[in-house]
């Protein structure tokens, strides 16, 4: 395996696990905090493409937001249009961590950029898509 893959995986690692020790202290971690960004950028959000954004299986998705419904993060409700499709919403106590949930992402982006210039960051995250779409994969917006 070439060198660069290697890198790729353990600087995914690396981060995820410094994010996720950043997170503790607030009861959470990095998926928790990816689909709390989430709703509270786009509000609503059907289970299904939660599922799609996080790009996991339906299982996994199913248990992470029964932690997050049991911490009180997240809300599921029923469509009432469609009673197979359930939609989850930031609860109050979800809301009330944003300000929080900002300081962290902020302490944790300048640790993972740090000694990068603000050039060489916008090409690390479009090599990154890059590598995404030869992967086939169409990058996570919002």
């Amino acid at each position: 395996m070439h060198d660069a893959i290697i890198a790729l995986k353990r600087a995914y690692h690396t981060a995820r696990k410094a994010l996720d020790e950043q997170l503790a202290p607030h009861g959470l971690t990095s998926a928790h905090l990816f689909i709390l960004n989430h709703l509270l950028a786009n509000g609503p959000t059907e289970q299904r493409r939660l599922q799609d954004l996080v790009g996991v299986t339906s299982a996994t998705l199913t248990r992470v937001l029964d932690v997050m419904v049991d911490r009180g993060l997240v809300e599921r409700r029923v469509s009432e249009t469609d009673a197979r499709m359930n939609w989850v919403v930031p609860s109050e106590r979800g809301l009330e961590l944003r300000e929080r949930l900002l300081e962290v992402q902020a302490q944790f982006t300048r640790q993972f950029l740090q000694g990068f210039s603000p050039a060489e960051a916008t090409v690390l995250a479009d090599w990154l898509g890059r590598v995404t779409r030869n992967v086939g994969e169409t990058p996570p917006t919002g």
